[in-house]
């Protein structure tokens, strides 16, 4: 591991953090980020991959993330996905949230953004949850916790992988 990325306390949260302000900038733009995945390497090497551009079904995109992780040795990760909450039954009110989920060994966040105008994102954001722990949570947070395991959708996460791995954003952390 690099000494930048070891001397880094809690990539995670400074992951999270990134997602979070990239959303938000988008937001106030009015576009919203679509359902994104990233991972650091034990090099220092950041990938982002845009998960609704992948082909995929929405199903398999935890699998291929955690294959991903795998494949790369990966050390920390951030996913950001939307989500619709129901607020009441009657009158039923519901509203758009996007989570943001982080990891990495001892140090796992989760931050869930709605609008604070509720019909429009370029008002801006605010939280709505949040929570940090040294464990993970929520089964989304692990990732790296319950690692990789052999599946029949390997060859077709690897030829994904392979097919997308030149071609998208890479960044060092160092």
């Amino acid at each position: 591991m690099t000494d930048s990325v070891a001397s880094n306390p809690d990539l995670a949260e400074t992951l999270l953090g990134e997602f979070c302000q990239w959303f938000s900038n988008l937001a106030i733009q009015g576009t919203v980020l679509p359902k994104a995945f990233s991972g650091v390497n034990p090099d220092g090497k950041q990938f982002i991959i845009i998960l609704s551009d992948l082909g995929l079904d929405t199903m398999e995109h935890l699998d291929f993330m955690r294959y991903v992780l795998h494949a790369e040795k990966s050390i920390a990760f951030v996913f950001k996905m939307r989500m619709i909450a129901q607020l009441s039954k009657e009158p039923e009110i519901l509203q758009e949230q996007h989570q943001f989920i982080s990891g990495q060994q001892g140090s796992y966040h989760n931050i869930g953004l709605t609008s604070k105008d509720g019909e429009s994102w370029e008002s801006g954001t605010m939280i709505c949850n949040e929570s940090h722990s040294k464990e993970p949570e929520m089964f989304f947070q692990e990732l790296l916790q319950n690692p990789y395991s052999p599946s029949e959708n390997d060859e077709k996460y690897a030829s994904i992988w392979n097919s997308v791995r030149d071609r998208i954003k890479w960044q060092s952390r160092i």
